[in-house]
């Protein structure tokens, strides 16, 4: 039996990372925590992926609101309609908010004389989601038997179907929590979940399941507990998401005791709560056992899984630096101070501009501080962490990291390191994004990428050079999770000379896109870029030549391996490549080259391209060694 003194702890403790702050938890030292730990480690050594998707549960004022979870609700539904299953699956109707949650101006509070419909203002509507966990089941099926749905599905169907069961339970969790908000704030439930995506699942054993009976549904401020990992229904959802409803064939089949266990933990993060010293969870508790007696369930069963399994418990002392009840008092304190204070929205660039000192002054205010983003969506504090995850333009990121930087915010500089993903980009951006290597700050792009990132790409030093500072940028925008649209499509063809000994009146790289632009990069590391754009997904070629040919002229490398320019039969030293080639490719001249054999396959290619009609209509003088277009369209 699990026992919360310190001296049956295992040895080991669990540190868990939050952008800047972190919790420590202990593992209870039983047969069950010691495989729970194994196959959590087994979980981090084989790099698993963690769900960040769905994390925070019951959190009122989290950005991810009602209105945010259905959007993204309907867009799973959307990919799951879209897919061709055989056989077909039933075309699932997009939901509105008022599925799932009653207005706000009906009368809201505790139910009166148990019913519940006395009060239903900002209640749960469960019919939505039993019904959204229905498609769940139906779609994926159990984690013994995987439905013929899934097996078919492609990874973009496989990952919208799990957002079903994902997105609901977040859902039920929001919901509960915005109508706790407004009359009993104290018993809000917010929650952390922490799972893996494909992480292996054990059978409990025979004596783990008396564990259910050790802590029942008792949860506790910092409880660490055994996650649910498969599909379906317990008892204790059944009686209490839906008041206790008469057994049906239907409703049974929908019901699962737990059987597995896996290297996944939820955390507690409301306040205790225990059927001794609290007479609504008593009550909730007498009302559930006969229940279950009415319904020929024995309470004492323990393969029935009635209870939560604590696994450890988050060292609360540690973890704040203080201990648990100065923390709540704390909060309590300043809760009750600003309780009747207005909201107070403050934008991401102000707000980067508080320096530590400022931000200590802050950290007692933020319940009432709402983080305003460039796209006007707001994010809450929980503490001095912002809560969710984000979608910003790359350059709003910058902004706001660089003023952060100067200011050592580390609020500011860890969000937007880990919470807040750049939104996708076209081409043609990446490719001004390598044009400039004065846009950033070089220490700036210096902070934003890790000191191993750093070492791979730049070298023992560790230090990115002027030159490479537009590249940096780009690796960056990758390394954070920035996608180029549509990349599979796209197309980069890098025109480089084969030696750059005589090459004149050139500013750059040539690079023609799948478009029929042509640009002229400045100072390009042509490596390290290739290098990033194949890992934003964008297919690249490359044509190192040694002669390049025109209707005015043409340029070779001669015996000593110097570019010879040849104009009117006249040859001298010296060639304006980038002028030339750009001439060679809008003329299609290029069979003419030396290189056209070494090349064809490539130069097939540009052969398809139609460019673009301000390029075809540009003059440029061979003799001078016009640039190329620096810019590219908008």
């Amino acid at each position: 039996m699990p026992s919360t003194e310190k001296n049956n702890y295992i040895f080991d403790m669990v540190r868990v990372g939050l952008n800047d702050r972190a919790y420590y938890f202990h593992i209870y030292d039983t047969p069950l925590g010691h495989r729970w730990l194994s196959a959590f480690n087994d979980n981090l050594k084989n790099k698993l992926i963690v769900e960040k998707n769905f994390c925070f549960i019951g959190f009122a004022d989290s950005n991810r609101n009602l209105n945010y979870l259905v959007r993204e609700l309907n867009k799973n539904i959307e990919q799951i309609n879209s897919f061709k299953f055989d056989p077909g699956y039933e075309k699932i109707h997009p939901f509105r908010e008022d599925d799932f949650q009653f207005s706000s101006n009906l009368p809201i509070g505790k139910a009166i004389d148990g019913d519940d419909m006395a009060t239903p203002g900002k209640r749960l509507k469960h019919d939505a989601c039993n019904l959204l966990h229905r498609y769940f089941e139906e779609l994926q099926g159990t984690a013994w038997s995987i439905s013929k749905f899934y097996r078919q599905a492609d990874i973009e169907t496989k990952y919208a179907i799990r957002q079903l069961n994902n997105i609901c339970h977040e859902i039920e969790g929001w919901v509960n929590a915005d109508r706790k908000k407004a009359f009993e704030p104290e018993w809000m439930r917010p929650s952390q979940i922490t799972t893996f995506l494909n992480a292996p699942r054990f059978d409990l054993h025979e004596e783990d399941y008396e564990l259910f009976k050790v802590n029942r549904y008792d949860r506790d401020l910092g409880g660490v507990y055994l996650h649910w990992s498969q599909v379906g229904k317990t008892l204790y959802e059944v009686f209490r998401d839906e008041h206790a409803p008469v057994m049906t064939d239907a409703l049974c089949s929908e019901i699962n005791h737990q059987k597995y266990y896996s290297g996944e933990f939820d955390v507690e993060w409301g306040q205790t709560v225990n059927e001794r010293d609290h007479d609504f969870k008593k009550q909730e508790m007498e009302n559930f056992r006969k229940w279950l007696a009415e319904n020929g369930y024995d309470w004492e069963d323990p393969k029935l899984s009635l209870g939560y399994i604590k696994l450890g418990q988050v060292d609360l002392q540690r973890t704040f630096g203080s201990n648990a009840d100065i923390k709540q008092l704390e909060i309590k304190h300043f809760s009750e101070q600003l309780k009747d204070s207005r909201e107070m929205r403050m934008d991401i660039l102000s707000f980067a501009t508080l320096n530590q000192n400022d931000l200590e002054i802050f950290k007692k205010f933020t319940s009432k501080i709402k983080l305003v983003l460039s796209d006007c969506s707001e994010v809450v504090f929980f503490g001095d962490t912002l809560l969710g995850a984000y979608e910003l333009p790359y350059e709003d990121m910058l902004k706001a990291f660089t003023l952060a930087s100067k200011n050592q915010n580390d609020i500011i500089l860890n969000f937007i390191k880990n919470q807040v993903t750049p939104k996708p980009i076209n081409l043609y951006d990446g490719i001004n994004i390598l044009m400039n290597d004065f846009a950033t700050q070089q220490n700036v792009i210096m902070e934003l990428l890790s000191e191993e990132v750093k070492k791979v790409f730049f070298g023992d030093n560790n230090t990115v050079a002027t030159t490479d500072i537009a590249e940096a940028r780009l690796l960056s925008f990758s390394l954070l999770g920035g996608k180029i649209l549509d990349a599979q499509n796209k197309l980069l063809f890098f025109i480089l000379p084969k030696t750059y000994k005589e090459v004149k009146s050139s500013i750059g790289t040539l690079v023609l896109d799948i478009d029929g632009n042509l640009y002229e990069i400045p100072n390009l590391n042509y490596l390290l870029s290739v290098n990033i754009l194949s890992g934003l997904g964008v297919n690249t070629r490359t044509l190192t030549l040694s002669e390049i040919v025109s209707n005015s002229s043409s340029c070779k490398i001669d015996i000593a391996g110097n570019w010879m320019h040849k104009i009117n039969g006249i040859e001298k030293r010296g060639c304006p490549f980038n002028s030339v080639a750009k001439k060679m490719l809008l003329e299609a001249n290029h069979k003419n080259s030396r290189d056209y054999d070494t090349y064809r396959a490539v130069f097939e290619e540009i052969e398809n391209i139609n460019f673009s009609p301000k390029i075809q209509n540009d003059t440029d003088s061979s003799e001078i060694g016009g640039p190329a277009l620096g810019k590219s369209p908008n």
